[in-house]
């Protein structure tokens, strides 16, 4: 297992779940704390609900408040990035580049699920406004582009039109 720290990692973490508790507290203040969600950055795990005392005795309303005890189990974590791996013959060197790497790919998944609204069983990209012929299957191969379902971003778009001007 290789163990590291970022700062950058940390704050991060600590502005992710300033919104969760932010969430959390909404919930509590509109009484919606009763739907339990299951996913990791639910804000349903830093509330609390009680219905007794400390001694026992069973309470006439449910207490409900932010659980400081799990917000600091939270915190004592922040900025530390665990690997846990099989690879035994790398060095952590190797180890750790794959892992960068690895993250880019998440990145990029991230992108395009939230700026391009792309989800997995999604159609990529968008619905062209054509209807595909064999004269449009023959430009998308002639450019090396396509339009049905490539993203690309203005400059190489560009670069696609002024290839295809040249080609006869």
């Amino acid at each position: 297992m290789i163990v590291s720290f970022s700062l950058k990692y940390k704050n991060y973490q600590r502005k992710i779940r300033k919104g969760q508790i932010e969430r959390a507290q909404k919930l509590i203040d509109t009484g919606q704390y009763k739907q339990r969600s299951k996913k990791p950055n639910d804000p349903h795990k830093f509330i609390a609900r009680e219905t007794s005392t400390k001694d026992g005795e069973i309470c006439s309303r449910e207490m409900v408040y932010l659980n400081a005890a799990v917000i600091q189990e939270e915190e004592f974590y922040d900025g530390f990035y665990a690997v846990c791996t099989n690879l035994d013959d790398m060095g952590v060197d190797e180890i750790v580049r794959i892992n960068k790497k690895r993250w880019e790919i998440e990145e990029c998944f991230r992108i395009m699920k939230t700026d391009f609204k792309a989800r997995p069983g999604e159609k990529m990209g968008y619905t062209p406004v054509y209807t595909r012929t064999d004269l449009t299957d023959a430009l998308h191969e002639t450019t090396g582009f396509g339009t049905d379902y490539q993203i690309i971003t203005d400059v190489n778009m560009r670069k696609v039109i002024h290839a295809s001007k040249k080609k006869k």
